[in-house]
């Protein structure tokens, strides 16, 4: 019999994660409610040819859910090389849980198979396994390997998992493990054959093991000789398996040793994402027993399930899938079902959802005639994939086939699964909630150590330039909001080079290290290289044509130009005063709200108070150009001719929890630090900020003129539009222009609604000369 447990109480729900190694209290309170960040990248073509450009689109998701995320605001993107190594990197805007840019991708490339990867902030504390996977082949014609390499698909032959997680001595005890296809496998027992594989072409077999006390188990491949061996039996357990799924219910089997619990309780949570589907209390004084999950509300995909006892200990895990729809089809058509080269051509979506937000994104290419690897669409990506990061390509494929026969997924979920969710990480970084967040630590200059307590000043000049300051914590680390900073913009970090003269500051690498993976021979490259050839050509004579607008930028929208300290209380235009050539002659003859003295370690400013009409005893925060200055002589030294402009707050100033007496700030013409030497403990550094957005460029054939034009249109991509946001419409059209390429195009469009409705569409049509 069974007592359903009081859904989602405060109590339990804590005591749950608790039990199974959740995080219970994060830094962020909200963040309780929300589960783990899901990433997906769409690319416009998953083959490239060098010198073209890789459009990309970012979707963020609540992985439980699969509605849009608006949390992180910051997508990082990395294609990857077979060697590990990064060889393009961007930081990516995120809005609304969406976000799209671009690469031109460089002809110092070689050809062959890279890796796209993409990640939050957020996602990195649970590693590679939340980080976004997808292959995009490189064409380079200066480094042509007609054999065009495509990933290796070998799995490891020692993989092995128990059903449960478990081996418990004298207990039915499933060992699910991979294996090579025409090989036998042994199961051996103290060094002794017992068993073997009749089937030789499953790549994932399984043996069922009686374990005895004191023995030893292992695998034999009896091809290379190879021992995997395996856990020790324990002597007190539990085991547990799903048997079967029925709708929303879930039959399993359980089965313990007399010892392994005083109590008859047991709990099964149902799980994904760190966010829990169901919990139900089960009570049984029987050794086995089989019984009967049974889900409030339909679920789809890969979850987890895990046992606990009485005391809420963890006790056996893994994972199941429950059978999904295909993402709901849109209805998608073209005017003609041919078009002529250079032609308009109008594209019409139908059968949206008028009730819902639809984020749809939508491209038209040429149908590749190079071959490629399966592609990774988004609905598997969601229901499966991202859930299973180990998971083989052959067993991705696989699993898609074969989503809703249970037997025949059932050794994946278990192989595969089993403890992709059992969250035993720890909050290490927090989510970019506003913008993109610079980390670092302050080191003390001699030893190297970390140095708690020491505040560190961040500043990027220019119009809208940025300051403020973060302390250290006890590991010296500190954070910096810089919201929306796009490009390369030039970051000055320092300390008060008047008292804090002796550390050194760090700044922390954003990406991810990655490791390499493994490629062979493409067996039907030889049979494309024609075709492969006329396409290099083709992308060779665009790229020369396009070469201007590929630099097309969308600027960003600032939506706040005010600095941080907000108006000043005055404002001095020099240009309308007497040009004095010192700054001392500057600030003594006008600057009213300023107090200047000379004694003998130099020079000493202060700022009138003007609510209580009196001098501040400190030294104000002295800005040039967003760069604060500390030593006053410095200040002093600056050429008033190359000075634009000076502020001034004469009031105490708060800034986080540090207060200032008062504020000058001080602007040159060009916004560009024009005659400050920095102290040569600073930290100057180009810095690659969110990417500008690059915009995708297509003639518009219906201007004749342009038609006519007899510069060639070699284009293979037709239309990008990766963000198509439709809101109560039941209907969308969209106009494309062919180029003077013929042949077979399709149009692709997919999408996710503001309710986690998948949506996606198809249809091809042919263009002629």
């Amino acid at each position: 019999m069974k007592n359903k447990l009081f859904k989602y109480s405060a109590l339990l729900f804590a005591s749950v994660l608790t039990a199974i190694n959740m995080v219970a209290q994060q830094p962020v309170n909200y963040l309780m409610n929300q589960s783990v960040e899901t990433i997906y990248a769409e690319v416009a073509q998953e083959s490239i040819v060098s010198g073209e450009t890789l459009w990309f689109k970012i979707l963020v998701t609540n992985g439980a859910q699969m509605t849009s995320q608006d949390l992180s605001k910051v997508a990082y993107v990395e294609l990857i090389a077979p060697d590990g190594k990064a060889v393009i990197q961007a930081k990516i805007l995120l809005e609304h849980g969406s976000g799209n840019g671009s690469w031109v991708v460089p002809n110092s490339l070689s050809g062959g198979i890279y890796k796209l990867k993409a990640y939050t902030r957020w996602a990195k504390t649970y590693g590679h396994d939340a980080v976004f996977s997808r292959n995009i082949q490189i064409i380079n014609p200066n480094k042509y390997d007609p054999n065009a390499a495509i990933e290796s698909n070998l799995q490891k032959s020692n993989r092995t998992e128990f059903e449960g997680g478990s081996f418990i001595v004298g207990l039915k005890n499933t060992l699910y493990f991979a294996a090579e296809k025409d090989v036998v496998f042994f199961l051996l027992k103290d060094n002794n054959i017992v068993d073997s594989t009749q089937d030789k072409t499953s790549t994932i077999r399984s043996f069922i093991i009686k374990g005895e006390k004191g023995s030893t188990y292992a695998i034999k491949n009896s091809k290379t000789g190879e021992l995997t061996v395996l856990k020790k039996p324990e002597e007190q357990g539990w085991h547990f398996e799903i048997s079967k799924l029925a709708g929303t219910d879930m039959q399993f089997y359980m089965e313990r040793t007399a010892f392994a619990s005083s109590s008859p309780t047991f709990f099964l949570v149902l799980h994904t994402n760190q966010e829990i589907i169901e919990a139900q209390q089960f009570k049984s004084g029987d050794l086995k027993y089989n019984g009967i999950f049974h889900l409030n509300r339909p679920f789809e995909g890969v979850a987890t399930v895990s046992m606990l006892d009485a005391d809420k200990k963890l006790i056996a895990e893994t994972s199941v899938l429950f059978p999904f729809q295909e993402s709901s089809k849109l209805s998608v058509s073209t005017d003609k079902p041919v078009y002529k080269s250079r032609e308009t051509g109008v594209l019409k979506i139908s059968e949206l959802d008028s009730t819902t937000l639809t984020n749809l994104t939508v491209r038209i290419r040429k149908i590749d005639d190079q071959p490629s690897q399966p592609s990774t669409n988004l609905n598997s990506y969601f229901r499966i994939i991202s859930k299973l990061p180990e998971i083989p390509l052959d067993q991705q494929n696989y699993i898609n086939s074969n989503s809703g026969d249970f037997e025949k997924v059932k050794p994946i979920m278990v192989l595969y699964g089993s403890h992709h969710d059992s969250l035993e990480q720890k909050l290490q970084y927090a989510p970019e909630l506003s913008g993109h967040l610079i980390s670092g630590t302050v080191r003390n200059r001699k030893t190297l150590e970390p140095v708690e307590g020491i505040r560190t000043y961040l500043s990027i000049p220019g119009d809208r330039f940025y300051f403020n300051y973060a302390q250290s914590d006890k590991q010296g680390h500190f954070v910096y909001d810089v919201k929306r900073c796009f490009g390369v913009e030039s970051f000055i970090i320092q300390t008060n080079s008047q008292k804090d003269s002796g550390y050194i500051i760090e700044i922390d690498n954003p990406f991810l290290t990655h490791k390499g993976f493994s490629t062979t021979t493409n067996p039907e490259a030889a049979s494309n290289e024609p075709n492969l050839l006329k396409r290099i050509q083709n992308a060779q004579l665009q790229n020369g044509i396009n070469s201007v607008k590929k630099d097309q930028y969308f600027l960003p929208n600032y939506n706040d130009s005010t600095p941080f300290f907000g108006k000043a209380d005055i404002e001095y235009n020099l240009d309308d005063y007497t040009r004095f050539t010192t700054m001392e002659e500057i600030l003594r003859e006008y600057v009213v709200e300023v107090d200047v003295k000379k004694t003998s370690n130099g020079f000493r400013i202060r700022v009138l108070n003007v609510p209580f009409k009196e001098l501040f005893l400190e030294d104000p925060l002295v800005l040039y150009d967003g760069v604060p200055i500390f030593d006053m002589n410095k200040v002093m030294s600056l050429d008033p001719l190359k000075i634009a402009k000076l502020e001034v707050v004469s009031r105490r100033f708060l800034l986080g929890a540090h207060a200032f007496d008062g504020v000058i700030n001080i602007s040159s013409y060009k916004k560009d630090l024009n005659g400050l030497q920095l102290d040569s403990k600073t930290l100057a550094i180009e810095y690659q900020g969110l990417q500008l957005q690059r915009q995708f460029s297509a003639p518009n054939y219906s201007n004749k003129e342009l038609k006519n034009q007899k510069l060639p249109d070699l284009r293979t991509l037709l239309l990008w539009e990766p963000e198509n946001l439709i809101y109560q419409k039941s209907s969308h059209s969209i106009n494309f222009n062919t180029s003077d390429i013929t042949g077979t195009f399709i149009v692709e469009i997919s999408g996710i609604s503001n309710t986690g409705k998948l949506v996606s569409a198809s249809r091809s049509f042919t263009v002629t000369e």
